[in-house]
């Protein structure tokens, strides 16, 4: 297994470790929150993190019976969206203490705790591999790279990798700038200083589609329930 301190800063792992730990109810909004998708930008109850899904997924066809795998689940936020619904769902995270919690509060999903291995290991391919709000935590772009070939060897041949909510270099400046006068410069420094979030030009995933005989669809998310996706874009990646 590829060791955590190689690929993510190891802070990320302890705040995502403590969240774990500290998550003590299935209600919804309380994973969505151990998950760190309510920030001081939005803050999500159960009708609009429906909505929010719905809406990033609406021009994916995703048919009944079909295999779902999240790389970076967390406890499961947005496969709940699909829980119950005759879908065959999977995930994987690298904070053991969230995977903890999402096998407990449904015992359904097919969950692993690790990283690029654990994703490869399944013992199945996939119509529909998504990561949403993950990228961001990595050291380097290599490491994104070899992530999405491990997508790639995981899915069927009619499916699709969905790459969701990735930070865009070139809003990094106002993002930074928003998120200084949001949190006040001090408390910025405290938190993203050693923490510091992977940005990407759509440069990076033009060129790997190219390279790798891929077809690639960028597409914008403007949400209300998600005031970070104006700084954000998703992407879709085929097989020709």
């Amino acid at each position: 297994m590829i060791k955590h301190s190689k690929i993510y800063n190891d802070r990320w792992l302890q705040i995502w470790e403590k969240k774990g730990r500290e998550l003590k109810s299935p209600k919804i909004e309380n994973i969505i929150n151990a998950n760190g998708h309510n920030t001081k930008f939005g803050q999500f109850k159960k009708k609009e993190w429906n909505k929010y899904i719905k809406s990033i997924f609406k021009n994916i066809k995703i048919k009944k019976g079909s295999e779902i795998l999240e790389y970076g689940c967390g406890a499961g936020a947005f496969l709940s969206y699909w829980y119950g619904k005759k879908y065959h769902l999977s995930g994987v995270d690298y904070s053991k203490s969230l995977i903890t919690k999402g096998k407990k509060y449904f015992p359904k999903i097919n969950f692993k705790v690790g990283e690029i291995s654990s994703l490869v290991s399944f013992n199945k391919k996939f119509d529909l591999i998504f990561s949403h709000s993950v990228f961001q935590y990595f050291k380097n772009y290599r490491y994104a790279e070899n992530l999405i070939l491990g997508m790639l060897t995981k899915l069927k041949p009619k499916g699709c990798v969905c790459i969701l909510d990735i930070s865009d270099k070139e809003k990094e400046y106002l993002y930074i700038k928003r998120l200084k006068k949001e949190m006040g410069k001090q408390e910025y420094k405290k938190k993203y200083e050693k923490n510091k979030h992977l940005f990407y030009k759509k440069t990076f995933f033009k060129d790997f589609a190219n390279k790798n005989n891929l077809e690639l669809k960028i597409f914008k998310h403007s949400s209300k329930f998600n005031k970070n996706s104006k700084y954000r874009y998703n992407l879709t990646l085929r097989f020709k």
